[in-house]
């Protein structure tokens, strides 16, 4: 893959956007196809459409989708942990522990999804895989709910911490 491919990909792969709130990517995308589009526009949907060569008898469509699963925050508790819902289908098993950044209204916000340690769970929900989503939460470090909201509100979005890492062979992996 040459350089500039590369760049791209790893910028698109960089830039969060999940479901419903794909605007970053596509300002990605839309800087991107300038170059080479006569075309860029929204549907009533909010899709990116990128047309070509518009004038053409046959038409050629190729569909690209660029949102990521994620999450929209539903509740910040007293002590300043705050509960998501899913954007998309989340696999609860592998939460624990993972990095986040919360697409705040006021700026990204990091944190890490944690939920009840294991010594502080009934013996009966020891080691079980399956996690409702209602029993994690993202830390960001805040002392309690009042400073929480200072950096994240309620309807604000969630995803992975965007990074890519390379493997050998030429393969790479991203959330």
């Amino acid at each position: 893959m040459n350089s500039e491919s590369k760049k791209f990909l790893y910028q698109l792969l960089n830039t969060p956007s999940p479901t419903g709130a794909e605007q970053e990517i596509q300002k990605v995308v839309k800087k991107r196809m300038s170059n080479y589009a006569r075309v860029i526009e929204k549907d009533v949907h909010g899709n990116l459409l990128v047309g070509i060569n518009t004038k053409a008898t046959r038409k050629v469509l190729l569909a690209g989708h660029c949102d990521q699963i994620g999450f929209i925050v539903k509740h910040i508790s007293k002590d300043g942990f705050v509960y998501v819902d899913a954007l998309g289908g989340i696999d609860t098993t592998v939460l624990p522990g993972t990095p986040i950044v919360i697409n705040g209204s006021k700026g990204d916000v990091y944190g890490v999804v944690g939920h009840k340690p294991i010594h502080l769970q009934p013996a009966d929900k020891r080691g079980q895989l399956s996690l409702p989503m209602s029993a994690v939460w993202i830390d960001i470090g805040a002392k309690d709910q009042k400073e929480a909201q200072k950096k994240v509100n309620v309807g604000d979005t969630a995803v992975f911490k965007p990074s890519v890492a390379e493997l050998s062979d030429d393969l790479i992996v991203a959330p």
